[in-house]
């Protein structure tokens, strides 16, 4: 830092990368500091690709804290950066829809996490056509599979007085 300027790639790409190495050692504030720094850096420079992914690990370490709010804007501004740079119709929108879905289906929000999911989907077959072959195609429709039976298992679903299926079926 002192040799190349405190706005300088090397030195997010370092910062990131003590984040990463903190973020493995279970010192999650450690790495929430050092993300955050590399994120004004790479904004400083307008790197939008590593702002992105920056964005994407803060938010999936207040995930993993499950502070969802947090995760959630964080997902928010990544997709920012993301449709900004690369247009709404990409795969890098499609899976932070994914992301922002599975942060919604742990607040057991299946409604919004099915949106999200749905939304990527959308998106990929924009992109992608009927390929079903594709990796991000496969890993959107098992989420929404997740969707569903965390919805079908969820407590709220099984004390319901409602004893069929058709909630399920019915969609």
């Amino acid at each position: 830092q002192k040799d190349l300027g405190n706005e300088h790639e090397d030195v997010a790409t370092s910062l990131f990368t003590l984040a990463v190495f903190y973020s493995r050692d279970g010192d999650v504030d450690a790495a929430i500091k050092y993300a955050t720094d590399a994120l004004k850096v790479q904004r400083a420079n307008e790197n939008v690709k590593d702002a992105a992914r920056s964005l994407h690990f803060l938010a999936d370490l207040y995930l993993h804290q499950k502070e969802y709010k947090q995760a959630l804007e964080h997902y928010a501004k990544a997709m920012n950066h993301e449709t900004n740079h690369f247009g709404y119709y990409c795969d890098a929108t499609a899976k932070t829809l994914n992301c922002i879905g599975t942060a919604k289906l742990m607040q057991n929000d299946f409604r919004e996490a099915m949106e999200s999911h749905e939304e990527a989907l959308r998106i990929l077959k924009e992109c992608h056509g009927e390929d079903l072959k594709h990796p991000l195609v496969s890993e959107t429709l098992c989420h929404i599979g997740s969707v569903y039976y965390r919805e079908r298992n969820s407590h709220g679903a099984m004390s319901s007085t409602n004893d069929d299926y058709t909630t399920f079926i019915e969609g």
